[in-house]
């Protein structure tokens, strides 16, 4: 790191590894042979083992190819499975693309993705509203004259079966785009992502290495597989350790359900799905003893909840952060760093990967510890968004790094800390302001569970600090309890004018904030003031 100056390069002294999601597949059943890579807790419950999976996956990857070219794009529109994972590294060995769709979207959703990415097949959920979702393909099918197959899941094994044993898989190149993911923002069309075997490879490969995982571990992934923190950066990691994979959908009590009688032994969950987690009833009565790890990401954690997690799950915990342009994670802490490094930061940048603090309008890097806009350039950023290239240019620039839009500080040890979303600053009379900051201080008044702070027009100050608030059960804070409560803590222009107290905090299916909704939700409760 330079002195000063908030830009890190790390570690480049272990070299990438230049293989393809299928590469990494072969060497992973070559020497995991036997041992159990997949557990679908079901019903019904199946075990698959590492061979097992390659040569299920050489199978749909025989398939796949007597209906498909390599290059074309095929999608994914159903729940965690087993054929999901199967059906995935199929597409990975068969040299085509794979659009991964979230099973909740509607219709329109569905017909623009697929429309945007010339999809020419889909794979459909049998038995997770699989009459409904069929009957939407086929609604929306007159919208789509480039696909041509549409399978259902409920006929996995005869499609599996259709395909050649003489059919001979294309070469891969380990920088070629293979996964199609669309960026999950709250406000306008999500963008079609890139990203490469490459990327998304040592990214999952460094996380393993962060959290130590070993072969003895049972990594539970109830993370849905069509975002990258649950079909790559799970996924990945857990092959590449040689780990066994628990899978099944995310409902808190069937997860501490399969903690017990799986003995698994570590997860990832975004800061959501532990509040999830610890509110619910069987918490206490489940036999937690296989964990060993936790590690937080795909939201800000606030510390508070960081340090109940650990005291109620009797673990250490660790955060990341990452983006979809990343082609994954850019940065772990790890189990052995200080609790404040821990609970306080993501931790360092992965090796390979550079990483600098600037100015958001000038660029310029700012100083050791202050804020700026978090940008990222090295092997793990993506290719681009697909047909896009004036909003490809405006993401990744010229000199190769991808500006963010998120909010950070990076310290002389290049721990990394993040501070929000640079569109989300709340201006007011030019003054910025994170929500991050007063979210955080509220987060830790006994009273509040969740909370989400943001800017709302003001005919005075330009912008004005307003706050949702969801108590915690049985807790009744008011809105001049909770003001005073900021005042004695931060500067009076950074206390929420306007208060709003809600039973849910409104998220995106993503599990994402949706700020619009609670603007609009804010500013009616102040017309009526």
């Amino acid at each position: 790191m330079q002195r000063g100056v908030s830009h890190w390069n790390t570690d480049a002294s272990q070299p990438l590894a230049h293989a393809s999601v299928g590469d990494a597949l072969r060497s992973a059943a070559e020497r995991r042979r036997d041992a159990t890579a997949i557990i679908s807790v079901g019903p019904p419950r199946s075990e698959c083992t590492f061979s097992g999976l390659y040569s299920n996956a050489e199978r749909a990857a025989r398939a796949l190819l007597a209906s498909f070219q390599p290059g074309e794009c095929v999608a994914i529109w159903a729940p965690n499975t087993a054929e999901w994972l199967v059906l995935q590294y199929g597409v990975a060995l068969a040299g085509l693309h794979l659009l991964p769709v979230n099973p909740a979207c509607a219709a329109r959703d569905l017909a623009y993705q697929l429309g945007r990415v010339g999809a020419v097949g889909i794979f459909v959920a049998a038995g997770h509203r699989s009459a409904a979702m069929i009957e939407q393909v086929a609604q929306i099918r007159h919208e789509l004259p480039k696909l041509r197959k549409v399978v259902s899941f409920s006929d996995w094994t005869a499609f599996i079966e259709s395909g050649s044993p003489t059919e001979r898989f294309p070469t891969v190149q380990a920088q070629e785009p293979w996964l199609i993911e669309f960026t999950s923002g709250t406000t306008g069309l999500p963008k079609p992502a890139l990203l490469h075997h490459t990327g998304m490879i040592n990214s999952s490969r460094w996380v393993a290495e962060r959290m130590d995982v070993s072969p003895d571990d049972r990594w539970l992934n109830f993370l849905p597989l069509f975002y990258v923190a649950g079909g790559v950066i799970a996924n990945f990691a857990a092959l590449q350790a040689g780990a066994t994979q628990v899978l099944l959908p995310f409902e808190p009590g069937a997860c501490l359900r399969a903690i017990e009688s799986e003995r698994c032994s570590l997860f990832i969950a975004p800061a959501t799905i532990l509040r999830m987690l610890l509110e619910h009833a069987d918490l206490t009565s489940t036999d937690l003893r296989s964990l060993r790890l936790i590690t937080t990401g795909g939201m800000r954690c606030p510390p508070e909840l960081f340090r109940t997690a650990e005291q109620a799950f009797r673990v250490h915990l660790t955060a990341m952060y990452g983006q979809t342009e990343a082609c994954g994670i850019v940065a772990q802490s790890r189990p052995d760093d200080d609790v404040h490094d821990r609970a306080e930061t993501v931790g360092q940048p992965l090796p390979h990967v550079e990483l600098a603090i600037v100015e958001p309008e000038s660029g310029d890097r700012v100083g050791s510890g202050q804020n700026g806009e978090i940008r990222v350039r090295g092997y793990q950023v993506c290719a681009g968004y697909l047909g896009m290239p004036e909003a490809t240019a405006t993401t990744i620039d010229a000199d190769g790094w991808l500006h963010t839009g998120d909010l950070g500080s990076l310290d002389e040890r290049g721990y990394l800390r993040i501070g929000g979303r640079l569109k989300e600053l709340i201006n007011r009379a030019g003054v910025k302001i994170a929500p991050a900051e007063v979210e955080e201080l509220l987060a830790s008044h006994p009273k509040v569970a969740e909370v989400a702070v943001l800017g709302l027009p003001d005919a005075k100050w330009g912008e004005v600090v307003g706050a949702a608030v969801r108590p915690h059960a049985g807790s009744v804070p008011t809105a001049a309890e909770l003001a005073a409560f900021c005042r004695r803590h931060l500067a009076p222009f950074k206390t929420p004018r306007h208060w709003l107290f809600l039973e849910e905090i409104p998220r995106t299916i993503s599990g994402k904030v949706e700020r619009e909704k609670i603007r609009k939700l804010l500013s009616a409760c102040i017309s009526e003031e």
